[in-house]
């Protein structure tokens, strides 16, 4: 146990100098050179890192039983390169300009979010571990929209620190998860954006629904926000495009059911949540971290 404790200090004080070298190179290098750097790095990884990579191969087995092998390690390696090149733009982000953000990032149904904010009941925001996703509530936040993100504490305080001094910079309301209630629903309150990542399996209420053909636990704290306090809930996601740009995707408002039976209410509309996140992932699947135990509780 302290063998495992000495190794897992080592491994988080060499991953911090790690972000360190990479924030300082990304504030002098290029960009499209950061990029093909930690896309090579990233690829790299893919054949160092030997339990990532299983578990990722193993993940892209139950959500594409259909692919030969062959076909899966191929995706696998791609999301290797692409966690590294989307590393890249996060780590830029407090140093980067208005014009530079507007140059590296496309949005599609910016007019889906307008909408729901005009309502002037905030709107709850489900998105997952997908793309840059830092960079997709950094965005809206300098384009003056009110974005409060629900954030958890990190395992590596040093790492945590880096990465809440990127979210201020960008002018992100972090939320911690712990007692976050009343604030969330004084944000919606305010007509303001919420946003929740909904697309792991966490110490938190949650629900098993259907998710790439398993099922899997999920948190329900978003849909049980958006439920109370009658805000919109809209689906988002961003990828990182062979071109070197950021697309954000704002899918429909998602229609919510209210049967009367409240836990299968949860339960449904958890779903309608994840069968959107399923829908992006699925466009581009070396976007999104395979190598997270999705399926790791399993129903009694």
């Amino acid at each position: 146990m302290k063998k495992n404790r000495f190794l897992k200090r080592i491994r988080n004080y060499l991953l911090y100098w790690f972000v360190l070298l990479v924030t300082m190179a990304a504030r002098v290098l290029p960009r499209r050179l950061m990029l093909s750097i930690m896309g090579l790095l990233g690829t790299g990884a893919y054949y160092l890192l030997s339990k990532p990579r299983k578990k990722t191969i193993e993940n892209l087995e139950i959500a594409f039983p259909e692919l030969r092998h062959e076909e899966r390690r191929a995706i696998a390696k791609g999301v290797f390169r692409d966690i590294g090149r989307n590393l890249v733009d996060i780590l830029r982000l407090p140093f980067m300009s208005a014009s530079e953000l507007d140059k590296i990032v496309r949005v599609r149904g910016k007019e889906v979010l307008d909408d729901v904010l005009s309502r002037r009941k905030g709107v709850v925001v489900v998105t997952g571990h997908i793309g840059s996703w830092e960079l997709l509530a950094s965005y809206f936040s300098r384009k003056g929209y009110r974005v409060n993100a629900l954030m958890r504490t990190l395992y590596d305080p040093r790492l945590d620190s880096l990465l809440a001094r990127i979210r201020e910079s960008a002018g992100i309301v972090q939320i911690p998860r712990d007692g976050a209630l009343g604030k969330i629903f004084r944000a919606l309150k305010r007509g303001e954006i919420v946003g929740f990542l909904l697309d792991q399996d966490t110490k938190v209420e949650g629900t098993f629904v259907e998710f790439m053909g398993k099922e899997a636990y999920t948190p329900v704290g978003a849909v049980r926000v958006a439920m109370r306090s009658g805000a919109p809930i809209i689906p988002a996601a961003i990828r990182l495009d062979a071109d070197g740009k950021h697309v954000i995707e704002i899918g429909r408002e998602l229609d919510l059911t209210f049967s009367g039976d409240y836990a299968e209410d949860i339960k449904m509309n958890t779903q309608k949540c994840t069968s959107s996140l399923e829908a992006f992932i699925r466009a581009t699947p070396t976007q999104w971290v395979w190598m997270h135990e999705r399926w790791k509780t399993r129903p009694a």
